[in-house]
């Protein structure tokens, strides 16, 4: 392991070390210090090895490479420290390295980052066989049609943990060709109209958020997204995400199944982050949370608030029975170990359905060897040679569906769907409860809370 120290007043082109220096950097000799973190890298710093940046570091109109070398073992460690005492870690408060014209701050391979602030007025990637995790840096772009960050090399990987990605208008992030990109808090910092933009092409990729602040972001999250053939997979997963309270997810119509966002318990308030998700798909417009001030089920179990949700589901012209719509319900704890052993799903409809139009998957903990999963059906096992539909629905006769504070009106069809598990005993376990909706451009509500009867 050697020590590399960077402000832009080094000059050093030799000196890496593997003693690790105290103090100011004022009382390091120019020769001792690097003016760039590409230039400690040039000369040097490699797989474990720690590149000191000061917090007084300013170089500006550089391009900027960050790699680690070789690009496998042991990443290449970036951390600011204070310009007071090296030996003391920091979080820049102020552009660390700046990019000047066309080019490009880039990570390659194996990198760890801390506190850094890096800024362009072109792009910020993670390039080639980016394996990269950034602790509490900031990302920014000054130009209109910069991206804050973009995957831009085959399998790009990037971990940013509570990280500031900061733009204009018109500026956005964007994962593609099959990168994943991972954001574990932190912020967009905007106002932005969009934050992805023309995303997911040339092999697609992974988005996964994490307690990450979108409010900035006031039009589309991802913008001209799915409908293209040259989106390939999708992969959006938003959890415990603070969103602005007019923000839309798409405006294409996602196109192939491997294509979807799911998001939990992100939202613009308090109270609906409570409760809230979303769900978009192909073959589905979408499914979301809709609170008691809408069309629910008077039975259902409140949430701790005192608001009881519904789902609901309205499909496309793409659902069919090669393709229905799919989606989990909430999960749920059942005692499935018990003679109480059916897991009952709620729904209400004004279109009549039966089980080709609509069926639930269930996977749970089998009773004797809970390390094993049981699969069950409810899909009609004739539903691609039945000529004039399958098995209507049960009724349900016993539920009061209402609209706000009155009962629901029109003519709506309420149905339940039973998953009887005492065929196949389970264990007491949280179940994963799959909904398929294979019936197009119809509009369903379920109650999210599953009964065990």
């Amino acid at each position: 392991m050697a020590y590399y120290y960077v402000k832009h007043t080094g000059s050093s082109i030799t000196e890496g070390g593997t003693t690790k220096k105290t103090g100011p950097f004022s009382g390091l000799a120019a020769t001792a210090v690097y003016g760039s973190i590409t230039d400690a890298i040039t000369y040097g710093a490699g797989s474990g090895d720690i590149v000191c940046v000061s917090t007084a570091h300013a170089a500006s109109g550089i391009a900027v490479q960050v790699y680690g070398n070789p690009s496998i073992g042991e990443p290449l460690y970036v951390q600011t420290v204070k310009d007071a005492e090296c030996a003391a870690s920091s979080i820049a408060v102020a552009p660390q390295e700046t990019v000047t014209g066309t080019a490009d701050v880039s990570f390659r391979y194996k990198v760890n980052i801390s506190g850094v602030w890096f800024k362009s007025s072109d792009d910020i990637s993670a390039s080639t066989n980016a394996d990269l995790t950034a602790n509490n840096c900031t990302f920014e772009v000054t130009g209109a049609t910069d991206r804050m960050f973009s995957m831009t090399s085959d399998g790009a990987n990037a971990t940013l943990k509570n990280c500031t990605l900061k733009g204009v208008d018109g500026s956005f992030a964007k994962v593609s060709n099959g990168g994943r990109l991972i954001l574990d808090g932190g912020k967009v910092d905007g106002p932005l109209s969009y934050f992805m933009y023309e995303g997911f092409t040339s092999g697609g990729g992974t988005l996964i958020a994490n307690g990450f602040d979108l409010s900035s972001v006031t039009g589309t999250l991802f913008k001209k997204t799915g409908s293209s053939p040259t989106d390939a997979t999708i992969q959006i997963t938003l959890n415990n995400c603070k969103l602005n309270a007019g923000v839309t997810f798409f405006d294409e119509t996602l196109a192939m199944n491997n294509q979807r966002v799911s998001t939990y318990n992100s939202a613009s308030s308090s109270a609906a982050a409570e409760y809230q998700f979303y769900i978009e798909a192909m073959g589905g417009k979408k499914v979301e949370d809709q609170a008691d001030s809408g069309i629910h089920r008077d039975e259902s179990t409140a949430f701790p608030s005192g608001t009881k949700v519904s789902a609901s589901c309205l499909t496309d012209d793409n659902a069919s029975l090669g393709a229905p719509f799919l989606f989990e319900l909430p999960a749920r704890y059942a005692e499935l170990s018990t003679a109480t052993d059916t897991l009952r799903v709620y729904l209400t409809s004004e279109t009549a359905l039966d089980d080709t139009d609509v069926w639930v998957e269930v996977l749970y903990a089998d009773g004797t060897n809970k390390h094993e999963q049981n699969y069950i059906t409810t899909r009609n096992p004739e539903r691609m040679i039945v000529a004039s539909g399958g098995t209507p629905l049960t009724t349900d006769s016993g539920s009061t569906w209402k609209d706000g504070a009155s009962d629901i009106a029109g003519t709506f069809n309420e149905y339940y769907i039973d998953i009887d598990t005492s065929g196949n005993a389970g264990a007491d376990c949280v179940p994963t409860i799959k909904i398929n909706v294979a019936i197009p451009n119809t509009q369903i509500y379920f109650d999210v809370a599953v009964d065990v009867v």
